[in-house]
C-alpha cells in the first residue's frame, strides 16, 4: 500500500510533504542512532496476526481516539504500551486495505472510501490514524527543525529548547539505527541459505512465509527505532516543553491518500530482492548516506 500524506498547513513548504510505502519500509524522513543491546535474528515463527475485523479496528481506533483526546497528551510521547496499539492500528489498517476488506463501518472515524479502492483520511480531524513519532520524524528533523521554529516559538519554546533540540537531532538517527538492525536481520534470514551446496549452485529462494515474517519483524523494527528516537528526544526537554511538543505535532494535519497494492505482487518481488544480495547492498549503501 502507498500512503501519500498531503500537508494542509502554510506553514510547511511542499518539500516536507512525505511519501510512506509502508511494505517497502521507505520513509521520506529522518533518523537516530539509538543504541540496541540485543541482535536482531530472523524468527520464522515471528509473523503477522491475522487481520482483524472491522468492529475490532473500529475499537482500536477508539481507544487510540480517546487517548489523544486526554488532558495530558505527553503520556503520548512515552507511552509504550500506547505507541504498540497505535502500530498494531496503523499495521492493520494497512493489511485490511490491501487485502480489500471493506471498511465501510469505519466512515465515522475518518475513512473514506473511493471507487478504486483506495482511501482518503483528514489527520487534521481524525488524528488517530497517525501516529505521534510518524509525525515526529514528518515535521521535525535536523533540516526541517528551522521552518517548525517559530510554530514552536509561539506555542512557549525557548532559544535554549530549540537548541537542545537541534543538538539532539544532529547527533541522532532513527533511520541509522533501523536500517543497522534491518541489515542484521536480512543477514540472518540469508546466511543459512549459503550452504556449501548451494554456493556451487544457486542459492534457495526464500519462501513466501519468510518474506511474509521478515517483513513484519522488519516493520517492527523500524517502529522501536523510531520509538526509541522520540523518547531521547522528550529526554532533553522539560515537561512543559513535552507537552507543546506533543501539541504541535497532533495538530499537524493534511489529508492522508491510501492505495492498495497487491500483496502477492509485494511477497514475490521481496522474494526475489532477499534471494540475492540486492537488498542488504541496498540497506549498506542507505547507511552511509545517513551516517553522521
Amino acid at each position: 500500500m502507498t500512503i501519500a500524506r498531503a500537508r494542509g498547513s502554510c506553514r510547511h513548504p511542499a518539500r516536507l510533504d512525505v511519501l510512506w510505502l509502508h511494505v517497502v519500509g521507505i520513509v521520506v524522513l529522518t533518523a537516530l542512532p539509538v543504541s540496541q543491546t540485543h541482535a536482531d535474528t530472523f524468527d520464522a515463527n515471528v509473523r503477522p496476526p491475522p487481520i482483524a475485523q472491522v468492529s475490532e479496528l473500529k475499537k482500536m481506533a477508539a481507544r487510540i481516539s480517546a487517548a489523544v483526546a486526554a488532558d495530558d497528551r505527553a503520556v503520548l510521547s512515552d507511552g509504550t504500551s500506547l505507541h504498540a496499539d497505535w502500530m498494531d492500528l496503523e499495521r492493520q489498517l494497512t493489511a485490511a486495505i490491501d487485502h480489500r476488506v471493506p471498511l465501510l463501518a469505519l466512515a465515522d472515524m475518518g475513512l473514506a472510501a473511493q471507487s478504486d479502492g483506495s482511501y482518503t483520511i483528514d489527520h487534521r480531524l481524525h488524528p488517530q490514524w497517525w501516529s505521534l513519532d510518524a509525525r515526529m520524524a514528518a515535521f521535525v528533523s535536523v533540516e526541517t527543525l528551522d521552518l517548525v521554529a517559530d510554530a514552536l516559538r509561539t506555542r512557549g519554546f525557548g532559544t535554549r529548547d530549540i537548541e537542545a533540540l537541534r543538538a539532539y537531532l544532529q547527533h541522532s538517527s532513527w533511520k541509522l539505527a533501523s536500517l543497522s538492525r534491518t541489515k542484521a536481520l536480512a543477514e540472518s534470514l540469508i546466511k543459512p541459505l549459503d550452504t556449501p551446496s548451494a554456493m556451487r549452485t544457486n542459492r534457495p529462494a526464500v519462501s513466501r512465509s519468510q518474506v511474509e515474517a521478515f517483513l513484519y519483524q522488519k516493520k517492527r523494527i523500524e517502529n522501536d527505532a523510531r520509538r526509541a528516537w522520540v523518547a531521547g528526544a522528550f529526554k532533553v526537554l522539560d515537561r512543559q516543553r513535552q507537552r507543546i511538543l506533543v501539541s504541535f505535532l497532533m495538530d499537524q494535519g493534511g489529508r492522508a491518500h491510501i492505495i492498495p497494492e497487491n500483496p502477492d505482487a509485494v511477497v514475490d518481488a521481496w522474494k526475489q530482492r532477499l534471494s540475492s544480495n540486492e537488498f542488504v547492498s541496498t540497506v549498506e549503501a542507505e547507511m552511509r548516506k545517513v551516517a553522521p
